[in-house]
């Protein structure tokens, strides 16, 4: 997909869209960019800030975007160009809400994965008719899997494997007892949505 090209950058604008200097960006941009790691292999022949900085100057050399004494701001007649960029991003960050939501407000027990999809693709569908999400392309069982191993690594989930019949394993869902873990997570959220 193209997007992996423009990752970053979509990023940037992502975080453009709420005020903020250069060092909130920079700050939000390690979040988002841990968030995002299980769906996007960011560059790192660059440090942070530099990746911030070029895509700030490119922004700024196409009008874009207008950096003054006073911070950044967006040009009116160029917001078009801001969301372009981070609607790229919004399908991945949308199968994340989709998952942390379920987690947190229908998992009442543990569940195998086979099921735990369908419930994740049964919400998705849900949120997307109640126009709580705008991308149908969201609710993707390979993006929801890749949501699910974001939610092991915040703590969220945890994960068992048990054999079934016929030696196939079958990996097990629950909640974690970590209280701040879906809080944390829904926080890192909240910067890209």
């Amino acid at each position: 997909s193209i997007v992996h090209f423009f990752v970053s950058m979509s990023v940037v604008c992502t975080l453009l869209k709420k005020p903020g200097s250069l060092t909130s960006i920079t700050d939000n941009f390690i979040t988002c960019r841990d968030v995002l790691s299980h769906e996007f292999k960011f560059a790192t022949r660059l440090s942070v800030e530099d990746h911030i900085i070029k895509a700030v100057d490119y922004l700024t050399q196409q009008n874009v975007i207008i950096r003054s004494s006073s911070g950044i701001s967006i040009s009116p007649e160029n917001i078009w160009v801001i969301n372009l960029f981070a609607a790229q991003i919004r399908p991945f960050i949308e199968t994340l809400w989709i998952t942390i939501r379920f987690i947190d407000e229908r998992m009442t027990k543990p569940m195998d994965d086979r099921l735990l999809i369908s419930e994740l693709m049964h919400t998705g569908h849900e949120l997307f008719l109640l126009e709580q999400i705008r991308y149908k392309d969201s609710i993707t069982k390979v993006g929801l899997e890749n949501a699910l191993k974001a939610l092991i690594s915040y703590n969220v989930l945890l994960v068992d494997e048990q054999v079934g019949g016929s030696f196939k394993r079958r990996k097990i869902y629950h909640k974690s007892d970590t209280s701040n873990a879906i809080q944390n997570l829904k926080a890192a959220l909240q910067l890209l949505i």
